[in-house]
């Protein structure tokens, strides 16, 4: 048994999320099932999970961004499965934070033991954050030498957009901040190739906090909304 690790399987193919479904439940997994984007934050909502499943090609959403929320906001791990086994999908998905792809056909198996060893990579996740959760010191963002100082101490040396954007950011400390006003901050036009670069600006400040501080960034994404610095900052 797995300790009953709690999966969340994203497929809108029917008879393909019921067999992965069925295949999980009689191998010891929790699983709940969800064919669409919407039914994903619906069950996010409800309860948290270890693992979640999700499909790149979505009705209503791509599954990419569901895994870039995801990552964003918990701490459950993310196997991305599609149809379209390229390299630039391999990229997207993994720049989308996903820690395993799969291409379809699945093999159930290596599903479920990659499920297993991203469960309990989350269990002792969540455990090391119970234990650390006291008496935190805040971050510093010192922003006259452009540094992000993390609650352990560990100095993190930001370019000037960097700076910028963490600084937007923690304007108004634990509300979302619009993406339209972050690009119109940054880049003073709102545009597909200013979005573009905006995404890769903010996709490596969150692996250059991690990289750091040994944790998931502070930085969350606000569905549909925006994006906000989720943990105490002192700016100086």
């Amino acid at each position: 048994m797995n300790d009953q690790v709690s999966v969340i399987v994203v497929e809108d193919d029917q008879m393909l999320r019921e067999s992965i479904c069925d295949y999980l439940v009689l191998t010891g997994f929790y699983v709940e099932a969800a064919g669409s984007g919407r039914d994903f934050y619906e069950s996010l909502k409800k309860r948290d999970f270890a693992v979640a499943v999700i499909d790149v090609g979505l009705p209503d959403q791509s599954g990419h961004i569901l895994a870039e929320y995801a990552r964003a906001n918990t701490s459950m791990g993310l196997v991305i499965i599609t149809a379209n086994d390229s390299i630039d999908t391999r990229i997207a998905s993994y720049q989308s934070g996903c820690d395993l792809f799969l291409a379809k056909p699945i093999d159930c198996r290596e599903l479920a033991a990659a499920i297993k060893s991203l469960g309990s990579r989350h269990k002792r996740r969540v455990e090391s954050s119970s234990l650390t959760e006291v008496n935190i010191s805040p971050w510093i963002l010192e922003r006259g030498i452009r540094v992000l100082v993390t609650p352990h101490g560990v100095r993190i040396v930001l370019t000037g957009k960097e700076c910028c954007l963490l600084d937007l950011l923690v304007s108004v400390p634990g509300e979302t901040v619009r993406r339209e006003k972050l690009l119109l901050h940054l880049y003073n036009d709102y545009n597909e190739s200013n979005s573009r670069a905006f995404d890769t600006l903010l996709y490596r400040l969150r692996k250059k906090i991690e990289l750091h501080c040994d944790s998931d960034s502070p930085i969350m994404t606000s569905y549909s909304a925006g994006y906000c610095f989720s943990a105490p900052i002192v700016v100086r």
